[in-house]
């Protein structure tokens, strides 16, 4: 992988050891073609010739707090600082997406016990009236009664909301949830 950096001022070229970057095997190769030293916005231009502009800010946190997130991040094996603040940011901008009434995506996960009276007839029905919205199912056999069902959504939030409330009124579900997702159009 070849990233090029542009910005206004000096000309540097850095070699990274990827494994010690957390990039896999490899060396990774990044020409600064000149970054401004006084400014903290740059640009990436990665092999495929695509430019992704980065800016770099400053937070000021309670030490604890602070303590707390790299441990989080830790354990989620997460690579960087920047990475795990970026997916916070994207998840806060998924909520917004969600309360503004946007065209969202998301999944929503169904268990149940298939021998339960009527219930694959009901959901099957559920399913058919929200065609507009329910875009593909998978249906999983967990084992010999239990079933895990996952319904990919698209559509607006008051749609896929209502959806779920026709789910969780089906008599003999054990598990109902949404995972709240995005169209990913108006994320970078």
């Amino acid at each position: 992988m070849y990233i090029i950096v542009i910005g206004v001022s000096t000309l540097q070229a850095v070699r990274i050891h990827a494994p010690q970057a957390g990039l896999g095997l490899g060396y990774l190769n990044i020409a600064l073609v000149s970054i401004n030293h006084y400014c903290n916005s740059f640009y990436i231009k990665t092999g495929d010739g695509e430019n992704m502009a980065l800016m770099r800010f400053s937070v000021s946190l309670d030490e604890g707090l602070v303590r707390q997130f790299d441990a989080k991040i830790k354990m989620d094996r997460c690579p960087t600082r920047s990475k795990a603040v970026g997916d916070l940011i994207r998840s806060s901008l998924v909520q917004t997406e969600w309360r503004a009434g946007d065209e969202v995506a998301g999944a929503i996960v169904l268990v149940y016990d298939h021998h339960k009276r009527d219930i694959v007839k009901k959901l099957t029905n559920v399913q058919h009236d929200c065609h507009d919205a329910i875009i593909s199912t998978q249906h999983i056999h967990l084992d010999h009664d239990n079933c895990l069902e996952i319904l990919a959504v698209r559509g607006k939030p008051g749609e896929i909301d209502a959806i779920v409330k026709c789910l969780k009124a089906v008599k003999g579900l054990k598990h109902v949830s949404l995972a709240a997702g995005t169209t990913g159009e108006r994320l970078l």
